[in-house]
């Protein structure tokens, strides 16, 4: 279901302060100016048992710079911007960082739940046209990456964790 708002309550939205106009990606990088030194999030704990990769409590300067070089993998990979991609994580801080990157980047994220498997995956990768496909390594039993593998035939393919 698509929500519209009307002309009159963006306008007083605005004016309420509730809409800035800014993206999440600005508020990012407004929070990283204002206090760099400061816990951006944290894992949850049992994180690296359930997806392999360590739990991350990164300052806001710190996920500053990994999210602007996962930015420059992205555009160096030759992804452009407006470029679709899919994601498929879980919630941990490189999901987080994922999408930071991509915005950064300009490209547009379509998220996939990490319970799809080869059958949906791979129809969402050819309904949307990605260029990429984003996850992890595994996320509980499952071995995402050689799901990925297994799905992806013309998109390239990053894997956080390999």
């Amino acid at each position: 279901m698509v929500y519209r708002v009307s002309k009159e309550d963006a306008e007083r939205y605005r004016a309420s302060g509730f809409w800035s106009g800014k993206t999440l990606f600005e508020f990012f990088e407004d929070c990283v100016s204002r206090e760099p030194e400061r816990l951006a999030l944290a894992d949850m704990p049992g994180k690296e048992e359930w997806t392999g990769l360590p739990e991350r409590r990164p300052t806001f300067r710190t996920f500053s710079h990994v999210t602007a070089n996962l930015a420059k993998q992205l555009e160096d990979a030759g992804l452009k911007p407006g470029d679709c991609v899919a994601v498929q994580m879980a919630n941990t801080a490189e999901l987080a960082a994922t999408y930071l990157a991509c915005w950064q980047a300009g490209l547009i994220i379509s998220p996939a739940p990490v319970q799809w498997r080869e059958y949906e995956l791979k129809g969402i990768l050819d309904f949307i046209g990605a260029k990429a496909l984003i996850t992890q390594s595994r996320v509980g039993d499952a071995d995402h990456s050689a799901l990925a593998l297994s799905v992806v035939k013309t998109a390239q393919v990053f894997v956080w964790g390999k």
